[in-house]
Order: structure tokens, then C-alpha cells, then sequence
């Protein structure tokens, strides 16, 4: 696993670094509330152009 960085305030989520046709798995989780983080999100597969 790797960490993908911090983005705040942003829909977009750029990912450098990554093999065309390889397939990676993300998740994600919201900053901010009374716990500071949220849950993760459950891992979505996506393969890279």
C-alpha cells in the first residue's frame, strides 16, 4: 500500500507514477469531523491508461 497524498478541497485526486495497463486499487477517507477521519472507503480497481 501506498499513501497518495493529502488533497483538501478537491473532486480531483491526480495519481503520479502509475504503469499504463496496470491495475491498482484506491481508497479513500474524509479529514475533518469530532474523529478527525473518517472510515475508509471500501477499495475500487481501476487500470491506468
Amino acid at each position: 500500500m501506498q499513501n497518495g497524498g493529502l488533497f483538501t478541497n478537491s473532486r480531483n485526486m491526480p495519481i503520479n507514477g502509475l504503469t499504463p495497463g496496470g491495475n491498482y486499487q484506491f481508497q479513500v477517507r474524509a479529514v475533518g469531523g469530532s474523529t478527525g477521519y473518517s472510515d475508509w472507503s471500501d477499495p475500487v480497481s481501476h487500470m491506468s491508461l
